[in-house]
C-alpha cells in the first residue's frame, strides 16, 4: 500500500489551546485546522489542551503520556501555548499593582528548557510556540511580567532550538484586547478579582486571530 498522505496537527498547552473562551470551546486549534484543510482535506487534529496547565505540568504530562507518543512521533505540525498560568501564579493575591514583583528567571528558564528538550525527544516535526499576549493593557505589572517572559525566555528559546518557531501572539492581540478578550473590562489586573469572569481568555474573535497567526507561521515555514 502507498504511504498515507494524511497530515496530523497536534495542539498542546493550556486553556487557550483547550479553547476556553470560544463558543462550545472551539478554540484556535479548530480554526487553524479548518484553514489547513484547504490544502490537506484529510487533516487529523489532536487537541491536548488542558485548562490550568503550567510549564512543569506540561513537561510531566509529556513524560508520562504514553498514549501521545505515537501521535507526537508522526505529527506534521505541533502548535502550543504555555506560560500564561505560570505568570498568573506570580500575580499578588489581591491583584495590587503597587506590589513589586519579579519574574523568577532562573526557574522559568530551567523549566522551559526541560519542556522543550522533552518535547523534541518525542518528535521531529516543526513546533510552533505562541508567545504570551497581555490581556491587561492598562497594567504596568502585567506588561512587565509578560514582557519579561517573552523577551528573556520565549524568544531566545525559539532561537536555541532548530525546529521551534515563535508565533508573536503579543503583537497580534495588541490593541485588540476589548474586542478579542472574553469578559474584557478595564484592562487592569484588578479585573481578575471576579474569579468566574476573569478577562484572560480569547473570545471567538481572539481565537480566530490566534489561529490566523499560527497559520501564517506554518505557511511561512513551508513544512511539511
Amino acid at each position: 500500500m502507498p504511504p498515507s498522505t494524511r497530515k496530523t496537527l497536534v495542539a498542546l498547552g493550556d486553556s487557550i489551546t483547550a479553547g476556553v473562551g470560544g463558543t462550545w470551546n472551539r478554540g484556535y486549534p479548530t480554526h487553524l485546522a479548518k484553514r489547513l484543510e484547504a490544502q490537506h482535506a484529510d487533516l487529523k487534529l489532536v487537541n491536548w489542551g488542558i485548562p490550568g496547565l503550567t510549564i512543569p505540568r506540561l513537561t510531566k504530562a509529556l513524560r508520562k503520556g504514553d498514549h501521545l507518543y505515537d501521535t507526537l512521533a508522526t505529527a506534521d505540525w505541533i502548535v502550543m501555548t504555555i506560560g500564561g498560568n505560570d505568570v498568573i501564579n506570580l500575580f499578588p493575591k489581591r491583584f495590587d499593582e503597587s506590589e513589586p514583583l519579579t519574574l523568577q528567571s532562573q526557574t522559568i528558564a530551567r523549566e522551559l528548557d526541560l519542556l522543550m528538550t522533552t518535547l523534541i525527544s518525542l518528535t521531529t516535526c516543526p513546533i510552533y510556540l505562541g508567545n504570551l499576549y497581555n490581556p491587561f493593557p492598562q497594567s504596568e505589572l502585567a506588561a512587565h511580567l509578560i514582557g519579561a517572559l517573552n523577551r528573556l525566555h520565549l524568544t531566545p528559546l525559539a532561537k536555541r532550538y532548530q525546529h521551534v518557531h515563535l508565533v508573536p501572539l503579543s503583537n497580534v492581540l495588541r490593541g485588540e484586547e476589548p474586542r478579542a478578550i472574553q469578559y474584557f473590562k478595564t484592562g487592569s489586573i484588578q479585573d481578575m478579582k471576579k474569579y468566574f469572569r476573569r478577562p484572560i481568555h480569547p473570545n471567538d474573535h481572539g481565537h480566530e486571530l490566534i489561529a490566523e497567526a499560527f497559520y501564517r507561521a506554518i505557511c511561512n515555514g513551508q513544512q511539511p
